[in-house]
């Protein structure tokens, strides 16, 4: 004789104010109120109006960095607290921040379009679903580093300073200070 009580089928309101409820509090509303706001400005104008209105959604911006426009994030409602941006720097348009992991971004680094920092890969172990499990490697820009358009830079690397990484390279490992790599991977090119 079964003496388990039978589990009450959730209704489709539960269910949809249970899906509602984990969408609410997946995001972090401040910094997604701010980012609007600084989103009906257009590119490359009102520049410290929107390192402002960032800095107000809860990014780490010091004094003269500038956003041609404002980046993606991805990573959770935490995301936000885990990008950090250095003096001097200057971001192009349609930059793209991963953060599973933290970015650090030194002074006087300069970013040109579409640059992605992606901290998160996945467990490829498994053979039925190669996508595993998330994880994330921290991602370091050192100072005065600059990161042509387009370029790549994949979890857990460490761009030197006065590093320079040619537009469209993907960077797996490591870059020394003071060199240009390049290439798809990314391989050294100089030394400067």
């Amino acid at each position: 004789m079964d003496t388990t009580t039978p589990q009450a089928v959730p209704t489709k309101f539960q269910k949809i104010r249970t899906v509602a409820h984990e969408d609410v509090f997946s995001h972090n509303w401040r910094f997604l109120l701010w980012r609007s706001i600084a989103r009906l400005f257009p590119s490359n104008a009102f520049l410290r109006l929107r390192r402002q209105l960032l800095q107000w959604g809860g990014m780490q911006i010091a004094a003269r960095t500038v956003f041609m426009d404002i980046p993606q994030i991805s990573g959770g409602p935490s995301a936000v607290s885990k990008l950090s941006f250095g003096e001097d720097c200057f971001i192009n348009i349609d930059s793209i921040f991963d953060l599973a992991a933290p970015i650090y971004i030194g002074n006087k680094v300069y970013m040109g379009h579409r640059v992605m920092l992606i901290t998160s890969q996945h467990n490829i172990d498994n053979p039925d679903q190669r996508g595993g499990q998330l994880s994330g490697d921290p991602i370091t820009v050192e100072d005065g580093a600059w990161i042509g358009a387009g370029a790549i830079v994949l979890p857990g690397v460490t761009v030197g300073a006065g590093a320079v990484i040619a537009a469209g390279a993907v960077v797996t490992k490591d870059v020394p200070p003071d060199v240009v790599v390049g290439g798809v991977p990314a391989t050294l090119i100089k030394e400067l």
